[in-house]
């Protein structure tokens, strides 16, 4: 769970910036005070610590789940209602609240030679045989 729930954390995060960005140079343009272009890295930043970090060079993050180890979703679930877990316990860091939507994946597959395909499929990257 807390591999899913970090990739769409930052995607999320991915998602906000490009927003951001994008209302920024919208907003600029509007009031005629620059162009989307002539917006600098420095300036475009909310805060303050994201000015001394470099830009990510990633656009999107996406959740692959695996059905290998712990998780199979062919599994039927216990007859005993005692041997379920009754709560979702988050182990994420104490500064980010639980969100349910973060949890679920964005593809799942069966195996990892599907995964690494379904990776290739998604960054266009051609395997030569």
């Amino acid at each position: 769970m807390t591999d899913i729930y970090g990739a769409n954390l930052y995607n999320r995060y991915l998602e906000e910036r490009i927003a951001r960005k994008t209302t920024k140079a919208v907003a600029n343009m509007v009031t005629g005070t620059g162009t989307p272009t002539s917006v600098p890295q420095e300036v475009d930043m909310d805060n303050g610590w994201e000015s001394e970090l470099a830009s990510p060079s990633a656009t999107s993050c996406k959740s692959i789940l695996v059905c290998t180890g712990v998780y199979n979703p062919h599994m039927e679930l216990p007859k005993d209602a005692n041997q379920c877990i009754k709560e979702t316990v988050f182990h994420g860091h104490r500064d980010f609240r639980f969100d349910p939507a973060l949890v679920e994946p964005e593809k799942i597959v069966e195996d990892v030679d599907a995964a690494v395909e379904l990776i290739f499929e998604m960054e266009k990257f051609g395997t030569a045989v």
